[in-house]
């Protein structure tokens, strides 16, 4: 087995950045730091519309968007930057099955008493989850996000060595043709 360097960053979870490969399967583990940002609704406003052929135009949420381009520009950061052994992987991956786990890591506001331990308010997971995802194509290191079979969604308060931010654990396998 494979396996890349994961940083010594105290702002990074124990063993993020990295990269294990085994065959023809590979993990990669990153990271993205920060509070994450939920894929928002898409927007409308009509253009043009003192002329005579105003037409509708839909758009993305600006925090959305921005988003999605800090979570491009950190996964391909961290996945350019690992160093592995051995077998080598080509990105973005294509023609493979894919297996995400995602831990988003929240900070718990201040207000909220102790007995409270388990994160059930908004943002909701699969909003978050496009967000991420979306970014992950964006970087380049999925060609297309239906090549996801298999997911794992976690929304938890950050706990000691969990800093607040995005876990994403990607575990890459070969499709077999028949």
């Amino acid at each position: 087995m494979a396996q890349g360097q994961a940083s010594d960053d105290p702002a990074y979870p124990t063993g993020f950045p990295a990269a294990y490969g085994a065959g023809a399967v590979v993990n990669l583990r990153l990271f993205i730091p920060g509070k994450p940002v939920p894929q928002g609704r898409p927007k409308a406003r009509i253009q043009g519309y003192n002329t005579p052929n105003p037409r509708p135009q839909i758009y993305e949420p600006a925090e959305s968007r921005n988003y999605k381009e800090y979570v491009a520009e950190f996964a391909r950061t961290q996945a350019l930057g690992i160093q592995v052994i051995g077998d080598d992987f080509v990105m973005p991956f294509t023609g493979v099955q894919c297996f995400l786990n995602l831990r988003f890591n929240m900070v718990k506001p201040p207000s909220y008493p102790k007995r409270v331990t388990v994160h059930t308010k908004r943002p909701d997971f699969d909003n978050l989850t496009k967000s991420v995802v979306d970014g992950l194509v964006n970087a380049r290191i999925l060609e297309d996000d239906g090549c996801i079979t298999d997911s794992t969604i976690q929304k938890r308060y950050a706990e000691p060595g969990h800093p607040e931010g995005v876990e994403v654990d990607l575990t890459v396998r070969p499709v077999e043709t028949v």
